[in-house]
């Protein structure tokens, strides 16, 4: 029998092995990630080699067994935007290549596990998904405090694009030093967890973005994401049924044209405020150019960021599809068996003529800065 487990690669599972746990531990269903207990049966899609030691255990990071990647400076690639403008789908992308994570919406993970109770991605509850359990575990560890009592008062203060004003200065405040603190233990977290040396976080909020490279320590780059308004006007004014397997998890009742609308350009507009203060640390993306040319923009995203995605172009290029792997909170298509890249326009044939020519006017500042005209 094999001496070492050999890791599957995405969406594998992992081959057989010796099972040395003791007998408690295998009772209770334990397996090893990165030299902690977690349940088992994760049905994880992290990315990953051979252990580089003898592993009788399922480990889901390969530093589990002699060593980790604390040395790695790790890299944070931050999609801004407002919702509903494909930044799911761009960090699926993004995240389906070794040494890469997806999180999702990662502001989101205490509410996601706590409050709401959604499901990863995975198709586990987040609160009972091994993973998320093992970064939590690891980040209260690392942190020295109860990060679900401390970390969402210090978010409302950094994170809210009402706050944007408190971070125009060169200093900060000491809540956002704390902030700061928490927001690198969680990702030194998750990159010891899962093994990745790039974390894809689709938090979207631009003040967040903000607070970020504020952190030193950590190659931070940010994709503004935008769509035409009346793509996300359409997208929010659906209504959808509660199904929390599917990634809902309560009804939703759709939004009105004009609140949309208002949201969308107060978000981009504080959005293109931070993109030019980070200046060649982010870099705008259209979600109609990226679905429509997507080798293209995965090359342009390659020299910005310094990840190769040319395996993740030629797949886009064969038609191959996705799947997400362990993304906290996001579009309900983060679900899916299969995630394919298809432009989603049937705003163009089911939104009135009036909206379609009135959205763009009402938005104008800033829409029209990014080629979006009424037709």
């Amino acid at each position: 029998m094999a001496s070492r487990l050999q890791h599957a690669a995405a969406g594998n599972q992992s081959r057989s092995a010796p099972d040395d746990r003791t007998g408690s531990d295998r009772d209770k269903g334990i397996t090893s990630l990165n030299g902690r207990c977690v349940p088992a049966g994760s049905g994880h899609k992290v990315r990953t080699q051979p252990c580089p030691a003898p592993c009788p255990m399922v480990c889901l990071n390969p530093g589990a067994v002699g060593g980790s990647n604390k040395d790695v400076r790790t890299k944070i690639l931050y999609i801004m935007g407002s919702g509903r403008s494909g930044s799911t789908l761009l960090d699926t992308v993004l995240s389906d290549q070794p040494g890469m994570f997806g999180a999702g919406e990662l502001c989101n993970l205490l509410s996601a596990m706590d409050v709401r109770h959604n499901y990863c991605a995975c198709g586990r509850r987040s609160a009972e998904c091994p993973l998320w359990l093992a970064v939590r575990a690891e980040w209260s560890r690392s942190a020295v405090t109860d990060v679900a009592r401390e970390y969402p008062a210090l978010q409302r203060r950094v994170e809210r694009i009402r706050n944007y004003p408190r971070h125009r200065g060169s200093t900060s405040e000491s809540f956002t030093e704390r902030y700061l603190e928490l927001t690198r233990a969680l990702f030194a977290a998750i990159a010891n967890v899962s093994g990745a040396t790039t974390i894809v976080d689709s938090s979207k909020g631009p003040v967040r973005a903000l607070a970020l490279s504020r952190m030193h320590d950590v190659d931070l780059r940010v994709i503004h994401l935008v769509r035409d308004v009346r793509g996300v006007a359409y997208s929010t004014g659906k209504r959808f049924a509660s199904d929390p397997k599917g990634g809902i998890m309560s009804a939703l009742n759709g939004k009105s044209s004009t609140r949309t609308a208002a949201n969308w350009m107060l978000v981009n507009a504080v959005a293109n405020r931070v993109r030019a203060r980070l200046g060649e640390r982010a870099t705008l993306v259209r979600y109609e150019d990226f679905v429509t040319r997507p080798a293209q923009i995965l090359r342009r995203l390659s020299e910005f960021s310094e990840v190769d995605f040319a395996a993740t172009a030629e797949k886009l290029e064969r038609g191959r599809g996705f799947k997400a792997g362990h993304t906290i909170e996001g579009n309900r298509l983060r679900m899916h068996d299969r995630i394919e890249l298809r432009p989603d326009i049937r705003w163009r044939e089911h939104m009135s003529k009036t909206k379609q020519s009135l959205l763009p006017l009402l938005t104008a500042p800033v829409a029209w800065g990014y080629g979006y005209h009424p037709r």
